[in-house]
């Protein structure tokens, strides 16, 4: 029977990056999709600035291929209805859809020389010596040296492999609907209010730790909310609650009827996972499976492609070097390239944020009249450097007296184009 280097189980944008690199590095490996390429996942779909630079240059400028549209901005608003309008400029990033997005990845990781397998569910994996057997819901055995575990949050896998769980105050949903719109007709209405023909929109107030968004793609609109379990219960009336929001500022301009049809549990508030690494079964967990998600934009794609990355960087060394116990770089290698940044100093900017709606209307104001406080927000959801996160809670701390201040004479609308 063959056996892999590297088994990687999911073929999401980590997973897919992952056996990318593996290729790249000349490992033998394996990509395991449960579903089929071209399925979908429920979420925004927005590659942001950062994740789009990582891709391109390290893996293909192909991806420019699955670009619906390139939002040229984003229009946020407060619970109280106080709007900012601020340009990406030259961080703008892609909005795709996701079945798109995905394929391209898995094709690009397929051409360059990984096994692609898909409807292929691993249920069981267990030791055998120094390898590491994926038991398929058929009964079918794959064999591999290392895993990589690219699962996202809701699977037994990781636990199988001594991972801890996934504890509740790691978890959040989101959910909402990805439906034909007039996005043409609609630019330009948004072009004469907002001053952006393509933006996203990132509406606060329905719920009071996450956010609603819409996000327009070609001939299609994305609608979705992002919160913690506890919040998601009323799923429904939030959702129609948002879509009244959304026609009252002019996002949409006729009451359409959209209806939540999808959903899925995310990474959520204080991550990322305990542990990410299993030395005993040779596994790291990557993307979502290691809850890295943004604590504050809840974005997960450029923690998925980078740690994908890293990931068949570190199983390289480690087969070359013959010790498993080179897989601890693996969270030292995350944590230095973005996790810091992301995990320290993002979740302090989401305690100050989500603290009440009350706190995160006052920040709002105070933010929106600041323009240096909009340039950092802006790098930030673009993810355009690293340690932006730190920069902006730094720059927020030393200037809480004069943000507080301009929040007192906060205008309606602010425009930053």
């Amino acid at each position: 029977m063959k056996t892999y280097d590297i088994a990687i189980v999911g073929a999401g944008p980590a997973g897919a990056v992952a056996a990318y690199a593996a290729s790249k590095l000349g490992l033998d490996n394996i990509l395991i999709e449960k579903k089929f390429k071209g399925r979908d996942k429920f979420c925004g779909g927005g590659i942001s600035y950062g994740a789009l630079e990582f891709l391109t240059r390290n893996v293909s400028k192909e991806i420019y291929e699955t670009a619906d549209i390139y939002s040229d901005g984003y229009v946020a608003v407060s619970p109280k209805g106080r709007i900012l309008c601020a340009s990406l400029k030259k961080y703008s990033g892609i909005l795709v859809r996701r079945k798109i997005f995905d394929a391209k990845l898995m094709e690009l990781a397929e051409s360059m020389g990984s096994k692609f397998v898909e409807k292929t569910k691993i249920v069981q994996i267990r030791k055998d010596d120094d390898l590491i057997v994926l038991i398929s819901a058929k009964g079918e055995e794959i064999r591999a040296r290392y895993i990589v575990l690219a699962t996202g949050v809701n699977d037994t896998l990781s636990l199988q492999v001594g991972l801890p769980k996934f504890r509740v105050n790691q978890l959040g949903h989101c959910w909402g609907t990805e439906d034909a719109f007039p996005v043409d007709e609609h630019s330009k209405i948004w072009n004469t209010k907002y001053g952006l023909q393509k933006p996203i929109f990132l509406i606060f107030g329905p719920i009071k730790s996450g956010y609603g968004w819409f996000f327009p793609k070609n001939g299609y609109i994305n609608i979705g909310i992002g919160t913690t379990l506890e919040e998601s219960k009323n799923h429904k009336v939030i959702f129609q609650e948002l879509l009244s929001k959304a026609f009252e500022l002019g996002i949409l301009k006729n009451r359409y009827v959209f209806k939540v049809d999808r959903s899925y549990l995310i990474p959520f508030s204080d991550l990322p996972r305990d542990r990410f690494v299993s030395i005993g079964f040779r596994t790291v967990a990557v993307g979502d499976a290691a809850g890295f998600v943004h604590p504050v934009t809840g974005e997960g794609i450029y923690g998925a492609v980078v740690s994908g990355w890293i990931a068949s960087y570190i199983i390289k060394d480690a087969l070359d070097k013959d010790d498993p116990n080179k897989l601890l770089q693996y969270e030292k290698s995350c944590m230095e390239s973005f996790g810091e940044d992301m995990f320290i100093y993002g979740k302090k900017l989401a305690k100050l944020l989500y603290l009440s709606p009350t706190v995160l209307e006052v920040g709002f104001r105070g933010l929106m009249e600041d323009e240096k406080a909009v340039d950092l927000l802006t790098r930030l959801l673009a993810h355009a450097e690293h340690n932006i996160n730190k920069k902006m809670y730094n720059y927020m701390i030393r200037h809480i007296p004069a943000l507080a201040v301009k929040a007192l004479s906060a205008r309606e609308k602010v425009l930053y184009l």
